[in-house]
């Protein structure tokens, strides 16, 4: 498949088979996804892999920091949410934790997040490639403080940039139709 097939037909995928993403191929994945621009060659990504196996151990490990996050909601809420995400780690095939290098600089922290970002597209274009689904999950549940010491990083030094599930998909999403007419702009002297 031509690059420019696996960009457009790349989808976010939220149902997945339950069927194991090996570590290796995740890791290959990444080996690759690392070569991406980033600003002085700091790499400020690292990423923290939960294998399949693990799933149910962490989510169960998890639940009271969960409890914690959607403490505010209502309990119909709180275990809609809840089931939402016990069943998105129990069919998921992998997920990596994409972790992002803090800054005291704002300009560079914003450096080093387009970077990770550029490192998490990648990431993702390579399970399409493989004709895996995937879903970067940016929910406040997972800035939780409470997270950080379970998912196995030190959030003095790192943020979560985003949870990247992988699997094999059931179902299909529906395709977006993306214009570039109304976004795009052509610059001209003579505007001002």
């Amino acid at each position: 498949m031509e690059l420019k097939e696996i960009i457009k037909n790349r989808r976010t995928h939220k149902l997945y088979s339950g069927q194991e993403v090996p570590l290796d191929l995740v890791r290959s994945f990444l080996e690759t996804a690392i070569h991406a621009p980033n600003h002085k060659r700091n790499e400020p990504w690292q990423f923290i892999v939960l294998e399949k196996e693990l799933m149910s151990s962490f989510f169960s490990r998890c639940q009271p920091a969960f409890q914690a996050v959607f403490s505010g909601l209502s309990d119909e809420k709180k275990e809609n949410k809840s089931k939402k995400l016990e069943k998105l780690f129990s069919d998921a095939g992998a997920v990596v934790f994409t972790l992002c290098e803090k800054s005291e600089d704002s300009k560079r922290e914003k450096e080093n997040y387009a970077a990770v970002s550029c490192v998490i597209q990648n990431l993702m274009l390579l399970a399409q490639e493989k004709n895996l689904g995937s879903f970067w999950s940016t929910n406040s549940l997972f800035e939780s403080e409470q997270l950080a010491p379970l998912i196995g990083y030190d959030s003095n030094s790192h943020f979560l940039a985003g949870a990247i599930f992988l699997g094999d998909t059931t179902g299909s999403p529906k395709s977006p139709h993306f214009q570039i007419d109304h976004k795009l702009k052509t610059w001209t002297s003579t505007d001002s």
